[in-house]
């Protein structure tokens, strides 16, 4: 099941519960106190979120994306329990069918992740998303992003 609600509970368990990559790179980037930032990152958020629950009422993935200054351009996340690879097909087909109707409305979709998140980046490159390292990203994340060739005035 996937929705759109915001509930802090939820919100709460799956980062409570991350899978070791995500929490790394939330702890990496963001510090010990990951949790309260992201809670409240996403609960004062105009952006698009998704919430997925397995057949219990369970969360075990959230994400969605926010546009930024830039027109067509947006930042794209996702964090995940462990529960996410037994859910792996569904989430993928999910995750899919909405970067396609976000890919039609932005020309660039993208976002830092942390070098050693091997799941996301395998996600993440199955659905064509480029990733660049350089001097100009803070050390051990790199830049995914996906463009859509924009055709005269759009």
């Amino acid at each position: 099941m996937i929705t759109s609600n915001k509930d802090s509970d939820d919100i709460l368990y799956i980062l409570s519960n991350l899978r070791a990559e995500d929490k790394l790179e939330a702890k990496t980037s963001i510090g010990k106190n990951y949790v309260d930032k992201i809670l409240e990152n996403i609960l004062n958020s105009n952006g698009t979120f998704y919430l997925a629950k397995d057949d219990n009422n369970l969360p075990y993935a959230m994400g969605g994306f926010e546009p930024t200054e830039e027109k067509g351009a947006v930042v794209i996340w996702l964090l995940s329990t462990d529960e996410i690879v037994n859910h792996r097909h569904f989430a993928l087909k999910k995750i899919k069918e909405e970067l396609i109707k976000i890919e039609k409305e932005n020309w660039f979709i993208y976002n830092y992740i942390f070098e050693k998140n091997y799941l996301a980046k395998i996600w993440l490159k199955k659905m064509g998303f480029k990733f660049i390292k350089s001097k100009e990203i803070p050390e051990q994340f790199e830049l995914f992003y996906k463009k859509r060739n924009v055709k005269g005035l759009e």
